[in-house]
């Protein structure tokens, strides 16, 4: 039997690479960043802390890449979600919250935790203002095609809108009422 090449060694190196990032995202997310080690992740993942460290270099390359990754992830859906009319855009990005609130809230938790370990993690910082002047020129354009009196104020809105959302679902769970939530910010920028 002749060596597998690299070739052949992709698939698992990717799988390998993925439960490792899916552990981390898990325990990241449940137990806070400073509280996770490695060893806890390896053992989660079902791996050797050695396969962890042949992938990454530290606790927070892992970090990086489960960030990046999400950020490459939300930069092609942002492509995906604005196309069409204006309104069909403002119900596309709503549409999608609310679905990535009932859907990853892993990932969400995440982030809402690294928010406030963000003065210790800078690309983590960096990452966020880029992606939220990014968020608000994309906003703030859909409103003003949309003719709003002020469409700045109205971006501006519906991202603290969606960041309180977040928040209120990570202490509220299944007790805050999303479908009614949606409904009413569908009716109110007349989107049904």
């Amino acid at each position: 039997m002749s060596p597998r090449t690299k070739k052949d060694l992709e698939p698992i190196r990717n799988r390998s690479m993925a439960k490792i990032t899916e552990a981390a995202l898990e325990l990241f997310a449940n137990e806070g960043y400073h509280a996770t080690s490695v060893s806890k992740i390896a053992k989660k993942a079902g791996v050797s802390k050695g396969l962890i460290y042949n992938y990454y270099e530290s606790k927070e390359d892992i970090l990086q890449a489960i960030v990046t990754g999400a950020n490459s992830e939300s930069e092609e859906l942002l492509k995906e979600l604005f196309t069409g009319s204006p309104k069909k855009q403002l119900r596309n990005v709503l549409s999608y919250l609310f679905n990535l609130l009932n859907e990853d809230f892993h990932r969400i938790k995440l982030f809402l935790s690294l928010v406030a370990q963000v003065e210790n993690i800078d690309f983590v910082h960096r990452l966020g203002v880029e992606k939220y002047q990014k968020t608000m020129a994309i906003l703030e354009n859909l409103f003003s095609q949309l003719n709003y009196e002020n469409p700045r104020a109205e971006a501006q809105f519906i991202t603290a809108l969606v960041d309180g959302l977040a928040m209120q679902y990570a202490v509220l769970n299944d007790d805050l009422p999303l479908d009614s939530i949606r409904d009413n910010l569908l009716d109110k920028y007349q989107l049904k």
